[in-house]
């Protein structure tokens, strides 16, 4: 039985390379899919996992989630409006067929990410075969497949990976154009294609515009004009209409972050912006392969100049613009492994040192998968922000009691958001950070609205004479340390105070908080006021 598997998977390998690689990145996705749960960045759940839910249970409109209710200004700068409603629209179906619990509807997300990244693979494969050859193409289907961060990467709610697939496509397109037949509506179908990555990702159409750039270099002009086209035709249909039925604008969305980006108005400040992109370029892959990869991305420029130039483009204008962020390089990861491992593949093959030295090819390989394999499982098991979700999944069990929740942080100030999507009710959330002095009495019984949910408040005391009588039923210790001296400050409001719970961080989150100490993931204890609303 085991020798007949073996002889399938090097079948597989030798003789249906592209299949191979399609089968291992869906069984390493269903891995994440199962596994890899909890939250990345922060704003990947909370723009568009918490407000697709406010959205489907009538709590909130899209057109309210635009513009804040509070200042009446636009809210929404550099998020999309369209991966939103793709989001709602899956919570919408999951209802439809009873699905209302929030682990449930999280799986469902996760597998809908999985198998629309499979296109990634794909795509990733047949453009390298065109543009190198079948050996090059099955490494880049391999680590699109493979790599230690793409399963992890492909199953999050990440609209910037998302719209990598698009520009994906309509790279393909483009490079199974046939000459000899050539028609001008080729090039406005790769337009339509590449437009339909901006909506997900805004800063896509630097790549749009590079890619339109580089055909007109080595063609002519109209060329350029009708990608172009066919991108704002595709933009329109998706972006411009939607936005037309919301605000009764087109474009207006899109509009508000450009104006927000070029005047100063989203801005990333810090000594990073110097050496982020390309470092997360060369990092991504594992070392020493990440330096090879990018001596095959500059020897490749000739060769892959239609891919080189927009790719290049893109980073370049990303260190241009004052805002910056590491989810923006994810729309253009897959096209820029495929020009490092075209370029090195073709200067591999006529290489004498390397031709000469196929056993330093070999134990290089070793290396980078002796790398890649443990980190590549941690990631397809890495449950992020652990801590937080299960707690809220933990009071979800009596949230029909519950209209409050603090959360006692005063040792530090770095609690992170309660996702309330898993508690599936929305409360009011009271935050007590650090205080560096000692609060005016004068703002004991005040707070400050942080957003929606979140209050923060000045001191405990606030609860002598809490706004609208408003008692929280749960207190969230955030951290281990000085639990007593916390623990008797709270008796003074909360005689009968009681423990009920503590939630680990996962090893995942204590990772992360041993290779960056600023981001704290530390246990969470719940303690239950016995105060009845």
């Amino acid at each position: 039985m085991i020798l007949k598997l073996r002889q399938f998977i090097r079948y597989c390998f030798d003789e249906k390379p592209l299949l191979f690689c399609m089968w291992s990145a869906f069984l390493l996705r269903m891995l994440a899919v199962v596994f890899s749960q909890g939250i990345v960045f922060g704003f990947d759940h909370y723009m568009y996992v918490e407000n697709a839910q406010r959205i489907v249970s009538g709590e909130l409109t899209f057109s309210e989630l635009v513009f804040s209710q509070e200042s009446k200004s636009f809210s929404l700068h550099g998020y999309s409006l369209v991966y939103l409603i793709v989001n709602t629209g899956i919570f919408y179906v999951c209802e439809i067929f009873g699905m209302f619990d929030a682990r449930t509807k999280m799986f469902i997300i996760r597998l809908f990410h999985a198998l629309f990244s499979l296109l990634m693979i794909y795509y990733g494969y047949r453009i390298t075969y065109r543009l190198a050859n079948r050996k090059a193409a099955l490494v880049v289907g391999l680590v699109l497949s493979m790599l230690w961060f793409m399963p992890f990467v492909s199953v999050k709610s990440l609209p910037e990976n998302f719209s990598s697939i698009f520009l994906l496509a309509a790279v393909y397109r483009f490079a199974k154009t046939n000459k000899r037949t050539y028609k001008y509506g080729d090039d406005l179908f790769v337009g339509l294609l590449a437009g339909g990555a901006v909506p997900f990702c805004y800063n896509s159409i630097i790549f749009v515009f590079g890619f339109a750039l580089a055909i007109a270099l080595i063609s002519n002009k109209r060329r350029l004009l009708l990608l172009l086209a066919g991108a704002t035709i595709s933009v329109f249909l998706t972006e411009g209409i939607i936005s037309m039925i919301v605000l009764k604008a087109p474009f207006y969305i899109l509009g508000e972050y450009a104006s927000a980006v070029f005047t100063g108005g989203l801005v990333t400040h810090g000594v990073r912006n110097f050496y982020m992109y390309i470092s997360l370029l060369i990092f991504m892959i594992p070392m020493p392969w990440g330096l090879l990869a990018i001596y095959g991305y500059v020897k490749s420029w000739r060769r892959t100049y239609i891919l080189f130039f927009p790719v290049t483009f893109y980073i370049v204008i990303s260190y241009i613009l004052p805002y910056k962020g590491e989810q923006f390089i994810l729309p253009i990861v897959p096209l820029f492994f495929i020009v490092c491992l075209a370029g090195w593949y073709r200067y591999t093959s006529n290489s004498r040192f390397w031709a000469a030295r196929p056993n330093f090819h070999f134990w290089l390989s070793m290396v980078f998968f002796i790398i890649n394999t443990p980190a590549l499982f941690y990631s397809c098991f890495a449950y992020t922000r652990k801590a937080q979700v299960e707690t809220m999944l933990y009071l979800s069990r009596y949230k029909n009691d519950i209209t409050s929740i603090m959360v006692e942080d005063s040792g530090y100030s770095s609690s992170k958001s309660l996702p309330l999507f898993y508690l599936g009710k929305q409360v009011p959330i009271y935050v007590l950070n650090k205080q560096d002095e000692e609060p005016d009495p004068s703002v004991y019984y005040s707070m400050i609205k942080d957003d929606k949910n979140t209050y923060s408040l000045y001191t405990e005391k606030y609860f002598y004479h809490p706004q609208n009588g408003n008692i929280p039923q749960y207190v969230i210790f955030y951290g281990d340390y000085e639990i007593p001296e916390r623990l008797s400050k709270m008796r003074q409001f909360f005689p009968q105070i009681t423990y009920e719970k503590k939630i680990s961080p996962s090893l995942a989150d204590r990772i992360i908080q041993f290779i960056n100490p600023g981001n704290r993931n530390v246990p969470l204890y719940i303690y239950k006021t016995c105060v009845e609303e």
